[in-house]
């Protein structure tokens, strides 16, 4: 006879807990929360994508430059022509107008030179 007045008691008080609701308010916010959580996530995606895009634009471009710049070296010609000095020797050469240093000075500035070459420290 006891057990069931205390079953009657425990299934009364466990109805009403099972049968509340969860209030619309509370649902309401959290359905917004979530909108709000993958909005930023989706944003977060958007950011990392055009960092991305960025990154392979600028890798891009510095291929194209490295690239341009191989080209450019490729067409130019790496040496210089050949200089003809027989025909610079037969060049005319034009008179005048060039300073002169007479001899004995000239011989007396070598001496000063070769004196102060031999007298290193």
């Amino acid at each position: 006879m006891r057990a069931a007045p205390i079953a009657a008691l425990v299934l009364t008080a466990a109805t009403p807990a099972a049968a509340q609701t969860y209030p619309a308010q509370t649902f309401d916010a959290d359905v917004r929360i979530q909108q709000l959580e993958s909005q930023a996530a989706a944003a977060r995606q958007r950011d990392v994508a055009l960092s991305n895009e960025l990154m392979a634009l600028e890798a891009r471009r510095q291929a194209e430059g490295s690239i341009a710049t191989l080209q450019a070296q490729r067409e130019s010609p790496g040496y210089r022509a050949p200089v003809d000095y027989d025909a610079l020797a037969r060049a005319p050469v034009a008179r005048g107008g060039y300073t002169s240093i007479p001899d004995d000075r000239l011989a007396a500035s070598n001496a000063r030179v070769r004196a102060a070459a031999e007298n290193r420290r």
